[in-house]
């Protein structure tokens, strides 16, 4: 009964990515070089932050490139590599950066906010996951092989847990779990490409729309349940962040409790050995949204239609790059550069 169950919920996401779709070929399709509209001129800070952003969104999240077309880009090369770095936040940083520039201006785009999760979980999966992890038993192999008869001291002075700064410890793990929450409460207030091209559609039938109408089609755009099954993924990672803060609690009080005045090791270097680990831990068990990652069947769990931004900083539905610049193509068609 549960199996037919799981299928049957799973035949309805796949019917209802069918419709969307066939009404997304049927509704006229926006510019993908659309610019900004400047309603008042800039202030000097606004005009720097949106250049910042322009740039920083155009080269890590494009319209018009997969993800090979992105590995040919320095800029987006140079911030992977970055987030891949499992000391001090680097990640968490960049990730705050990303998550400014797409929730400012607002409303932001639904895919981007979804899309801003997975990205997180699955960087953290990766980073705080596995390459820490990898990084920890290899400071204790060191230790075991070159210093076998100071074990104890090596793992104290040189541990996983003394390579970074415990404010950089915590900044990630804390971090991983408040900005994927950050980006999940703005949903409601998101919007999708699908839905302004059916309001264009619209206002090309019907010139004047009452203001009352305006605010009841906002009233409910707010109520949309927006990323699919997301929030179950989400409760889903709430509970494994519970658990390693349990562990937490228990691996500190324990070694509160055994603690014995002619130790070597103090209560710090313990907690931050247990910071480490529990954050490796936490990290580990973000893995369920790595399945997410996969475009169509990211598409058919969430509902959201790929979007990317332009040279303009402006999100547009996402379309591969397939003529030249300089290439001369079928009357309404839009000429783009390689990726």
């Amino acid at each position: 009964v549960l199996q037919r169950s799981m299928i049957d919920s799973l035949w309805e996401d796949v019917e209802k990515e069918i419709e969307l779709n066939v009404e997304l070929a049927w509704l006229q399709p926006l510019d993908p070089n659309q610019q900004p509209e400047q309603g008042s001129k800039w202030s000097c800070c606004e005009s720097c932050y949106r250049f910042l952003r322009r740039k920083v969104l155009r080269h890590y999240l494009p319209f018009d490139r997969s993800i090979f077309g992105k590995l040919k880009d320095p800029i987006y090369v140079a911030l992977t590599l970055t987030m891949l770095i499992p000391n001090a936040g680097f990640r968490v940083s960049v990730l705050s950066i990303i998550l400014t520039f797409i929730l400012f201006p607002r409303p932001p785009d639904e895919f981007q906010i979804i899309n801003f999760i997975l990205l997180c979980k699955g960087t953290q999966f990766l980073t705080s996951g596995l390459v820490s992890m990898g990084q920890g038993a290899t400071i204790y192999y060191g230790c075991f092989s070159w210093h076998e008869t100071d074990l104890t001291a090596c793992i104290a002075q040189r541990g996983p847990g003394n390579v970074s700064s415990l404010i950089g410890e915590l900044a990630d793990y804390w971090g991983s779990i408040v900005l994927v929450w950050i980006a999940f409460l703005n949903l409601p207030f998101a919007q999708e490409h699908r839905q302004q091209k059916r309001l264009k559609l619209q206002s090309m039938k019907i010139e004047t729309v009452s203001q009352v109408s305006e605010s009841e089609s906002k009233s409910q755009r707010l109520k949309i349940d927006r990323g699919g099954r997301m929030s179950s993924l989400l409760n889903y990672d709430v509970a494994c962040f519970a658990f390693s803060l349990l562990v937490l609690l228990v691996l500190t009080g324990g070694h509160l409790m055994m603690r014995k005045e002619d130790h070597q090791v103090t209560v710090y270097r313990h907690f931050q050995e247990d910071i480490f680990w529990c954050k490796v831990l936490y990290s580990l068990l973000s893995m369920p949204f790595a399945l997410f990652t996969i475009q169509p069947l990211q598409q058919v769990l969430t509902h959201a239609a790929p979007t990317g931004f332009n040279d303009f900083g402006e999100c547009v539905p996402f379309r591969m790059a397939d003529k030249p610049i300089g290439s001369v193509g079928s009357v309404g068609s839009v000429s783009m550069a390689e990726p």
